[in-house]
């Protein structure tokens, strides 16, 4: 079933009921201002926020599964008109906001005013990130938080959930800092942003959300130093994210082993940075992906790209698929470690496939260390289907290492 809403007079909501044996769904809208149906295709989560679009409109929206056998036909249309919602029992952020900026709490007066926290990820090559704080720290329960049309924005040391859909939801944002809270339990996504300049995501604790982090149309985004515990078909998720300082790194997370719906632990989706500032995932430790046969640690390239970067990440039986390099262009994948025994889901630890119609080329994949059993028993570290070009570095990884995964967090 289709669900479609509007939580603002530029933006829709669509989400729909996950479909078995669905590997992704397409969806489609036409409507104000759109001289055809816009197509998006192989989206992996069950939702999608889409927008700006022409203020006020009316847009007729579709969706459609896609499984092994093919394509479904599309769902009957859902019309959205354009509007303004009501505002939100349950946003916890006060009346009037100060300079500079402003800790979100439950109520005006718990209040505080921090200093103003520069992103840390605007570098082209951050060398170090900071491990997540092991310290217990008091939280402040909070109800779901909305922001819309926002600036200047701190939510710090807050217990937030929403069993009923999205703890966080950002709409339009800059400059927006969320740290040191407790995410979860929440019904669809820990935090939820569509359309963010200069977000940062950090040293926060996601636990039983539906999906960790996932930012639509955004820039300079920094996901750094969380915990992810049962936290969902992904932990991190960009689509569409592109230009300077975007950065995940520093992150730990893990699903119980073969009893989640865990897909890509983090995924890139049509996103970029440029070659000045990649876009790069370091330094994560993410495990315990499947039963999915679809599931990866970390995709890269997914509907294409460019200038990513994927390195120095630990991955323990994170799927179906270490990391995988699905499209795109100036894609380096280095000097990471990943394992998998042999699963029934299992297949290869490593691998540079271009399934798209987007360029892919000027792939590197160098230093990584593959210890990787596939689901008959067989040591599969590494395929190139070979439609991606030459893959610089190739021959320079430990394709058939022996790790102990006890010793890789």
């Amino acid at each position: 079933m289709l669900a479609v809403e509007s939580p603002s007079r530029s933006s829709f909501f669509a989400s729909w009921a996950p479909v078995a044996k669905a590997s992704s769904y397409d969806i489609t809208y036409i409507g104000t201002g759109l001289q055809r149906a816009v197509l998006v295709r192989r989206i992996k989560q069950t939702n999608l926020a889409v927008g700006p679009l022409a203020a006020g409109g009316t847009f007729a929206v579709r969706v459609r599964s896609v499984t092994s056998m093919g394509r479904s036909a599309w769902s009957g249309a859902v019309t959205i008109v354009l509007t303004d919602p009501a505002p939100p029992t349950t946003v916890a952020v006060p009346t009037k906001m100060a300079a500079p900026p402003t800790t979100v709490a439950p109520t005006p007066t718990a209040t505080t005013t921090p200093a103003t926290v520069a992103p840390t990820t605007t570098t082209v090559a951050p060398t170090t990130t900071a491990a997540p704080t092991t310290t217990a720290p008091a939280f402040t329960p909070s109800g779901p938080i909305v922001l819309s049309n926002r600036s200047d924005v701190v939510i710090d040391g807050l217990q937030i959930s929403n069993p009923n859909g999205d703890c966080i939801q950002l709409w339009n944002v800059q400059r927006i800092t969320i740290r040191n809270s407790r995410i979860g339990p929440c019904g669809n996504a820990g935090v939820y942003a569509a359309g963010a300049t200069q977000l940062t995501v950090q040293n926060n604790q996601f636990t039983g959300t539906h999906q960790g982090v996932y930012v639509q149309d955004g820039t300079t985004i920094a996901v750094d130093a969380n915990t992810f515990t049962d936290a969902g078909r992904t932990f991190v998720q960009y689509n569409r994210v592109t230009g300077t300082g975007n950065h995940v790194g520093g992150n730990r997370g893990h699903n119980q082993l073969g009893a989640s719906v865990a897909e890509d632990l983090i995924s890139l989706f049509a996103s970029s940075g440029t070659s000045a500032s990649p876009l790069i995932i370091e330094n994560n430790v993410l495990a315990r992906g499947g039963p999915s046969s679809s599931g990866s640690g970390i995709m890269s390239g997914d509907g294409g790209g460019d200038y990513q970067i994927i390195r120095n990440n630990t991955l323990v039986n994170p799927g179906q698929v270490g990391i995988g390099v699905a499209s795109g262009t100036n894609i380096t994948v280095q000097s990471n470690t990943v394992f998998s025994a042999r699963q029934t889901w299992s297949n290869v630890g490593v691998y540079v496939w271009n399934q798209y119609g987007t360029a892919c080329s000027a792939i590197t994949v160098i230093g990584n260390t593959v210890d990787w059993t596939n689901n008959n028993g067989s040591h599969n570290p590494w395929w190139n289907a070979g439609n991606c070009g030459t893959v610089t570095g190739e021959t320079q990884n430990a394709w058939n290492a022996t790790l102990d995964p006890t010793l890789l967090g």
